[in-house]
């Protein structure tokens, strides 16, 4: 949705309040990205159901964003320097199927 509304700010429609990252803001943009301040925070929650189903690229993207999550919270925590997900299936490996 950050998308659709950088579109009319960018025609001068409006402001666009977003997270960072998510709309193009560089330098060939007609956008800046200005942090609140003082700096606003907040949460992000993943939810599913216990028993879902998923697609195969479902399932893969669940994969990255779980094993990107640990090494996050390895990294915040610095209670480990290597991660469990890189010993097995690992976040940047390609599928080899």
């Amino acid at each position: 949705m950050s998308y659709n509304g950088s579109m009319f700010a960018a025609e001068g429609l409006g402001i666009l309040l977003s997270f960072k990252n998510l709309i193009n803001c560089s330098k060939e943009s007609d956008l800046t990205f200005i942090p609140l301040s003082p700096k606003c925070e907040t949460k992000l929650y993943l939810i599913w159901n216990k028993y879902q189903t998923f697609t195969p690229i479902a399932n893969k993207f669940l994969e990255q964003v779980s094993c990107l999550f640990k090494k996050i919270k390895a990294l915040t925590t610095n209670r480990q320097r290597s991660f469990p997900c890189e010993k097995n299936k690992g976040c940047d490996k390609k599928d080899t199927k």
